[in-house]
């Protein structure tokens, strides 16, 4: 019993980036705009970061930029950051990534998400270059689901383990007194 409680918490440590942190792991922020990375000219745009619990800085980076564009603190929730964007200009399409520093050192850089400015809502896109609009956007509900369920399992078998153990004093302290 006590090998299958150790392969549990030994995969729970490989599947659940978030408790990877005590292993040095930091696991890799998700980057996103709001509304979306699409972006009508003047209009006000949020890109956020989330990443640990333990971060404590955020950067967001530019590409083709050489120091981080921008470096917020993270909000109440302390797993992600806001970046504002007042009002979108050709100045601040591009590609965009961002990546946090914890007292465990610096997590690797995001995904990368295109912000791309259109003249309005209705007219195609503006690029700064020459290059095709990407979506990045990434579901992780499967992950997350993943880890819930071994989460689950791993609570269900502590919670066996512990049964297990009043049990065996129960029994042993019946047995004492007769």
């Amino acid at each position: 019993m006590m090998a299958m409680l150790t392969l549990l918490l030994y995969l729970g440590l490989i599947v659940e980036p978030g408790t990877a942190g005590e292993a040095g792991i930091l696991p890799k922020p998700i980057i996103w705009a709001e509304p979306g990375s699409l972006i009508a000219l003047d209009t006000p745009v949020i890109i956020w970061c989330q990443g640990s619990w333990e971060a404590e800085n955020y950067f967001l980076y530019k590409e083709r930029s050489g120091d981080p564009w921008d470096i917020q603190f993270p909000l109440e929730t302390r797993n992600k950051a806001k970046f504002n964007i007042q009002h979108m200009t050709t100045k601040y399409a591009g590609i965009y990534k961002c990546y946090y520093r914890s007292s465990a050192g610096f997590s690797e850089h995001s995904d990368a998400m295109e912000l791309v400015m259109t003249d309005s809502i209705d007219k195609p896109p503006t690029h700064t270059e020459d290059e095709a609009p990407a979506s990045h956007h990434q579901d992780h509900t499967v992950e997350n689901l993943i880890r819930m369920v071994l989460a689950a399992l791993v609570l269900v078998t502590l919670v066996i383990l512990l049964l297990e153990a009043w049990t065996f004093k129960k029994v042993e302290k019946d047995a004492a007194m007769r």
